[in-house]
């Protein structure tokens, strides 16, 4: 009789165990989110780790570009996607959490200044590959760099001038990227107040009713009490970052307007 206990209990544990799964996508953007070989690391990973422990979720990560993942997330491959932009397009085939999952400011940030607003110069822009560029912005060299390692190789370009300036959709965490360099750059960034840019995290459509209401109040719990920015600004704080300085900045100044003929 105890033997069946036993076995019952084991084969029960194990069931409840997958049943808690979550398959879980994300995009490598250096070092909000970096695949290793140990698994995903960053700064947004040490925030959610959290949110998964009181969901009781195993997360199951995968490295996937955007499309792809919203392919598996409406075909039931894929139970979340970690960094998505809401989007109507988006919205008929994925669900997304009830809050963002970060409220980030974009800016446009360069040395000290080579940026003088508003703009009556085309400006070389380096960008992450995927990233949503402002409208304005459009009107100079957009130069797309590809993910692996995305900011510290943006950050190089920039020191040696193969670039005059690097849009970041959250300027401290390239702050908080040269503070690990030895490079002597300084770094000036125009935020924009006007255009900021909320992640949320996808659901599939298909998840279990139970993991998502799980995973939503987790997630609703760690904005409310420790919201990514304030994570972000503790960062910044232990690293007494000297060489970073933000401006408030409007987007529409960097649109160059053509001279009439």
């Amino acid at each position: 009789m105890q033997k069946l206990l036993t076995v019952l209990f084991l084969l029960t544990h194990s069931l409840s165990s997958h049943a808690e799964a979550l398959r879980i996508g994300f995009i490598d953007y250096h070092p909000i989110v970096v695949n290793t070989q140990k698994g995903p690391a960053g700064y947004l990973v040490e925030y959610v780790k959290p949110i998964f422990e009181k969901a009781g979720l195993t997360p199951h990560w995968r490295q996937l570009a955007t499309h792809r993942a919203l392919i598996q997330l409406q075909q039931g491959q894929l139970d979340s996607f970690f960094t998505l932009l809401k989007t109507p397009e988006r919205a008929a085939l994925v669900d997304y959490s009830s809050v963002p999952l970060i409220h980030a400011q974009s800016a446009v940030c360069s040395k000290p200044g080579v940026i003088q607003l508003p703009a009556k110069k085309v400006l070389r822009i380096a960008h992450f590959l995927s990233t949503v560029i402002p409208k304005p912005l459009q009107s100079h060299d957009l130069i797309p760099v590809t993910p692996e390692e995305v900011t510290q190789r943006m950050l190089t370009m920039l020191e040696k001038d193969r670039v005059d300036a690097i849009f970041y959709v959250y300027p401290e965490v390239l702050a908080l990227s040269l503070a690990h360099t030895k490079t002597a750059l300084q770094l000036e960034c125009h935020v924009f107040k006007e255009f900021s840019m909320d992640v949320y995290m996808g659901y599939s459509k298909s998840m279990t009713a139970g993991i998502r209401k799980k995973l939503d109040a987790a997630l609703v719990e760690q904005v409310k009490s420790h919201d990514f920015r304030t994570y972000i600004d503790s960062l910044l704080k232990e690293a007494r970052i000297k060489n970073f300085h933000k401006i408030d900045a409007m987007v529409r100044d960097f649109e160059l307007v053509k001279s009439p003929k």
